[in-house]
């Protein structure tokens, strides 16, 4: 959803609406690789297939009203995003109907 049709990267237009968010915020927003998980961690915390493998991070600094007024631009951004894809969806099957 996020990704650019190669798959080698995030599509740009997420990027600058990070960017706008960052700078309405005055945040400073990361986009973060999924974590690596050892051997220990997996067995700790359960199987690898449950695990959150494969998953973007975001990472916030800033002061606490910074940060909480980022995130939540984020989680909106987020939501919207799910929502596109579950609307294509939709048309796709009431399509093939």
């Amino acid at each position: 959803m996020i990704l650019n049709p190669e798959g080698t990267g995030i599509r740009g237009d997420i990027l600058k609406h990070m960017d706008d968010i960052a700078d309405r915020t005055k945040a400073d927003i990361f986009l973060l690789q999924p974590k690596q998980l050892d051997a220990d961690s997996v067995s700790l915390h359960g199987n690898m297939e449950v695990s959150s493998e494969g998953k973007l991070r975001f990472q916030i600094y800033g002061d606490m009203e910074c940060c909480e007024h980022a995130k939540t631009r984020l989680l909106i951004m987020i939501d919207q995003i799910v929502r596109v894809q579950n609307s294509i969806n939709q048309v796709m099957i009431t399509d093939s109907q």
